[in-house]
């Protein structure tokens, strides 16, 4: 139905305008489907039926076929019986032949006035002849033999000659066509069981058979084509009426006695009522001689899908003969269908016996296998592409901030001189984590592929290690990092008084390079993943009812691509920034919180270090528990990913108060309570993002039940779901900064400085051991776009279904984990932030000693002089006046919040015009490039890749560079104050919208797999269209913008550390 639907659009577009629109009529499309395909097709299959039903039953008959399909289409019926006048059969040119006179309404161009069957006495030979209607009310003549189309021209006189001309010329009469054929069909009348039992009769027909072919042949060497397929079409008609299967009987030409026992022990079928094996009986010809001819000519003429079905034949007709399926590989190679041409060598491999037939299964599965390697090659080509192409534009924005920084530092003396080389190597460690994340997931991907053939648990084994790959050369990199600016700062620094605070608010500055090249890497990832995301859903899947990742689809190279830059390489740099951040951030509040103490302060130091190295190690215990069994369901793969992540927490936790105890730190106690409390928030955070986005329970599987009143209510729902979502993240990071902070201090509420600045060491500490798992919990993370590339490579390599099935559900498994990722990568930033927060007031207080030094003073609104030497966090609050009375906190808190929406807004705009010229140029290749949706034309990937890539380097410059300039604005016209309320009013507001985006497309996407498992109508129905629309509204949120926040609130924070100095110079 829906081939006839493509036919008659391709019709319709080589007619007049206003013929086009009268064709559009439902009525016209159903009447062509079944005048030009089904009844043609049923009369290929069973013509003896179909002809003795038509004779019989008349216009019942006829009308059958469109009362089904307006039946299963809702719609009313245009025909009765009555409208079909068939006439009784008689004789023309020796055939006999029935005419049906087809009704009047709803004749439109290319519809059939009239229909003729013309058959031989036997059956053996038929024909359709239709006599269709064109412009200017003329008729034409055209007719399907064995499902292919012919034309013979306008009707210019006698209809009945030009029928007659076509019976004769296609020799449908008894005894017309040739020698070989009327041997063939001499004295060859089968018997009620459809089988030739007279001996005699059986050798005459064996050899006029062979006799047959042998003339097929003759007529290919004297390059006679027409000739030698009109005869192997009439063999294989005569022989498919002799021999027809029954549900008990099954007829094979095996050539040998080994081929039947071969066949008995592998696939003899049971009678499906019965539940009986079959008797199968052996054809006194080879069938399948005569199907291998045919589809070997057109193998020739490069018709693939006539060679794919007559190629089956050969193969039904002797199931275990390899010749025949090397046949019908080449002819699934030839559409570049190599799941197929995998899955028939592989049947082969069953059945071979002789070296060389194994040895050319052999080639032709290094020949899948370099195809399979080819795709991955693809993708790995075009993420590196467009790495090497984003490293471009980051290094000049760097070599631009680089210079910025090195005039404040060495000619305005506001910055430390430090500052310029920190950000550098900030960013290109950063740059260095997504660069070793992207060339560890493009190489799995192919890997996990290959392993989910042998099963699931190697799959999941796969990925999941790769992932954990990434994630220990992330933390590695970030403590390397850590240590070498340490080392090198506390030579340059030994001996001072205020070394250690001096050396961890340096190092904080490190972390804007990180940040920057992060939100480079998120943006500009973001935006390239789902400009070719929305294009290969909206245009392949809903447009062209394509599978995803299908080969034919020119996104899909541009699609697996993105899911390497944005979820891989971006996220990579993104979690690396919050990692060093964190850390960083807490060492310069440990400096701060013990400065009066300098073997307790050096101990506050090394702490967050100690404990992010230990978390390594003991990550990689709950990596190597990570495993499940073949046909796990989504809650038990979910659950084997939860022991590996939970053991290594709780070995964390237990590692802290070690920790803590022989570093001989001041109330180790609560400080470990306070780890705790980071911890069990990340593990509470991730189960809450679990819970509102896995198909396995209620918020999704209602948006997916959603989908049954459309698109709109799907969308709704999933943003409502987004909303409600929040509470519990929100709530839990609340309690994890009150609790740390209480822990940490004693309980003591009286805001005192000593008690200030140990709370906020245990909140930063709080942050610190929430990540201290980052090494599993990004092995989690990078496990999705892993997964989701290797059912991509899984379907264009052409891998099995039980494959594909495999890779699904890792796929499903991991848009869980991966918003279950951001999630914690939100909650993470959402502490260190706060971190940050407290960090800047330290910043600033550096900045106010080295004015003072060079001779500035500072008076507090008393009017007295103000000493920031020795003044606390509180002296420095209650200095620059940060309360909520005064209005430079309030709109920086209102403008703190606009810059996430704002942020937010500009990243969509982003992606959805970036996604506009995608869908268009897919558009364009599916019109221009013939042939593409039936796999006979390669797409241009290429386009696609650069559409893509040139989108999101010229979109990711401005909202990156927003997240730079707000700070230094808000610092240089509303000072201290309103930078303090710019952060708390972007980290609030920041991390709630990042959690309703994230969790929102999470759900949304999981609704769209659950309702592809087979719920509530499966892949293609409209329910399954309605989730792809939602699914594609919240490819940005959960994949753009959402996860950008999260680097947007620290960033601005490291902006505004690193711009300590120009904001207090312009006091």
């Amino acid at each position: 139905m829906i081939r006839s639907l493509v036919t008659f659009a391709k019709i319709l577009a080589q007619l007049p305008e206003k013929k086009k629109r009268i064709a559009k009529d439902p009525n016209a499309q159903i009447r062509f489907a079944v005048e030009h395909k089904i009844l043609p097709s049923k009369l290929t299959a069973d013509p003896i039926y179909v002809i003795t039903s038509i004779i019989s039953e008349k216009g019942e008959y006829i009308n059958s076929f469109f009362k089904n399909i307006y039946r299963q289409n809702k719609l009313d019926e245009a025909y009765a019986p009555s409208d079909f006048d068939v006439s009784v059969p008689y004789e023309l040119s020796g055939a006999n032949v029935v005419k049906i006179e087809m009704p009047e309404k709803n004749l439109f161009p290319s519809l059939c006035k009239r229909i003729y069957i013309a058959y031989s006495t036997h059956f053996t030979k038929y024909i359709y002849i239709t006599v269709e209607a064109i412009a200017d009310n003329k008729l034409k003549l055209g007719s399907w033999i064995d499902g292919e189309h012919e034309e013979y021209g306008v009707i210019e006189n006698n209809e009945e000659e030009m029928i007659k001309s076509v019976i004769e010329d296609e020799e449908i009469a008894e005894g017309k066509y040739s020698n070989a054929i009327e041997k063939l069909m001499a004295d060859t009348s089968p018997n009620p069981n459809g089988i030739l039992t007279d001996p005699e009769q059986i050798a005459k027909h064996t050899q006029a058979f062979t006799n047959a072919l042998m003339q097929v042949n003759k007529y290919k060497q004297e390059g006679k084509r027409d000739e030698a397929l009109k005869l192997i079409r009439a063999v294989i008609r005569t022989e498919a009426v002799i021999y027809s299967d029954t549900p008990d009987v099954e007829h094979h030409c095996f050539r040998t006695a080994f081929d039947v026992l071969l066949y008995a022990n592998l696939y003899h079928p049971c009678n499906p009522k019965t539940n009986e094996k079959k008797q199968f009986s052996a054809m006194q010809v080879d069938l399948s001689a005569a199907y291998l001819i045919y589809g070997a000519m057109m193998l020739e003429k490069e018709q693939f899908d006539k060679a794919i079905d007559i190629l089956w034949k050969a193969v039904e007709a002797n199931p275990v003969n390899v010749q025949l399926m090397f046949a019908l590989a080449d002819a699934y190679k030839g559409k570049n269908y190599y799941k197929s041409f995998y899955e028939i060598i592989k049947t082969a491999h069953l059945c071979a016996v002789n070296k060389v037939d194994i040895a050319r299964i052999y080639r032709n599965f290094a020949l899948y296998y370099i195809q399979m390697k080819e795709i991955a090659a693809h993708v790995r080509k075009g993420a590196m592409a467009y790495l090497k192409q984003q490293y471009k534009v980051v290094t000049m924005v760097f070599i631009v901030l680089a210079i910025i920084f090195a005039f404040m530092a060495y000619v305005l003396k506001v910055q430390n001189p430090w500052v310029p080389f920190a950000f550098l190597t900030g960013g290109l460690f950063s740059g260095l984590a997504g660069f070793f994340g992207m060339k560890t997931a493009t190489y799995a991907s192919a890997r996990t592929a290959n392993g989910a053939r042998t099963g699931l648990d190697k799959g999941l084994k796969i990925a999941f290690r790769s992932g954990a790959v990434m994630g220990l050369v992330v933390v590695g990199l970030g403590l390397l990092d850590i240590a070498i600016w340490f080392i090198v700062l506390n030579a340059v620094y030994e001996g001072e008084a205020t070394a250690l605070v001096t050396i961890t608010t340096t190092m904080l500055t490190f972390g804007m390079g990180a940040s920057t090249q992060a939100l480079f890497a998120r943006v500009g990832g973001g935006i390239y993943t789902k400009a070719a995301d929305v294009g290969a859903d909206l245009v392949g899947k809903v447009e062209a009812n394509i599978p995803e990742d299908d080969p034919r689809n020119p996104a899909t190279i541009a699609d697996n691509v993105g899911d390497n830059v944005g979820d891989v390489a971006g996220m990579g740099a993104d979690l690396y920034e919050s990692y060093c951040g964190s850390i960083l951030s807490t060492a310069a509040l440990g400096a701060t919180a013990f400065a009066m103490n300098g073997d307790m302060q050096l101990r506050a130091v090394i702490a967050p270090m100690i404990i992010a190295a230990i978390g390594i190690f003991l990550s990689l215990i709950g990596i190597f528990l990570v495993r499940t069994k073949e046909g796990a369901t989504m809650k038990e793969l979910l659950s084997a990913l939860g022991l590996g992540t939970n053991v290594s927490a709780v070995l964390i936790a237990v590692a802290t108060f070690a920790i803590l105890y022989l570093l001989g730190i001041e109330n180790w106690l609560g400080l470990s309570f306070s780890v705790i409390s980071g911890l069990a928030a990340g593990v509470i955070i991730g189960q809450a993002t679990e819970y509102y986005t896995s198909q396995s329970y209620k918020p999704t599987q209602e948006i997916a039940e959603a989908s049954q009143t459309g698109p709109a209510t799907v969308i709704i729902k999933g943003i409502g779901t987004g909303m409600i979502s929040t509470m519990v993240p929100v709530v839990t990071i609340s309690v994890a900064i009150m609790l740390s902070y209480l822990c940490a201090n004693g309980f003591d509420m009286s805001l005192s400085a000593k008690s200030i600045s140990t709370g906020l060491y245990g909140i930063g500490i709080a942050a610190v051991g929430m990540l201290s798992t980052l090494g599993i919990t990004l092995a989690t993370d990078a496990y999705g776009p892993i997964a989701d590339n290797a059912g991509g490579n899984a379907e264009m390599s052409g891998l099995g279904k039980e494959v594909r099935e495999r890779t699904d559900a890792l796929d499903a498994l991991g848009n869980t984990t991966a918003a279950t990722g951001k999630g914690f990568a939100i909650g993470s930033a959402a502490l260190t932030a706060l971190a940050l927060l407290a960090s800047y007031i330290e910043e600033i207080k550096i900045a106010m000693i080295r004015a003072v030094e060079n001779g500035k003073q500072y008076f507090d609104s008393a009017g007295e002089v103000f000493d920031p030497t020795n003044a606390s966090t509180i002296d420095f609050i209650n200095f620059f006046q940060v309360n909520l009375i005064n209005p430079k906190v309030l709109v920086g808190a209102f403008i703190g919040a606009m810059a996430a929406f704002l942020f937010c807004g500009l990243t969509m705009g982003a992606v959805g015009r970036a996604a506009e010229s995608m869908v268009q140029e897919v558009r364009r290749q599916f019109r221009e490039i013939k042939g593409i949706l039936e796999g006979k034309a390669t797409p241009d990937y290429g386009r696609c890749v650069e559409i893509s890539t040139q989108s999101a380097q010229r979109e990711m410059i401005i909202p990156s560079l927003l997240a730079i300039v707000i700070p230094i604005v808000v610092g240089v016209v509303l000072g201290v104050a309103g930078v303090l309320g710019l952060l708390t009013g972007g980290l609030a507001a920041g991390f709630t919208l990042a959690v309703f985006m994230s969790n929102s497309g999470g759900a949304w996407d999981n609704a769209k797999k659950m309702i592809e498992e087979g719920h509530f109508g499966g892949k293609g129905s409209d329910n399954h269209k309605s989730t792809i629309v939602g699914d594609t509204v919240g490819d940005p949120f959960k994949d753009t913008s959402g996860p950008s926040l999260n680097i947007l609130i620290k960033l601005m924070s490291m902006v505004s550390i690193v711009m300590a100095g120009l904001t207090i110079a312009l006091l």
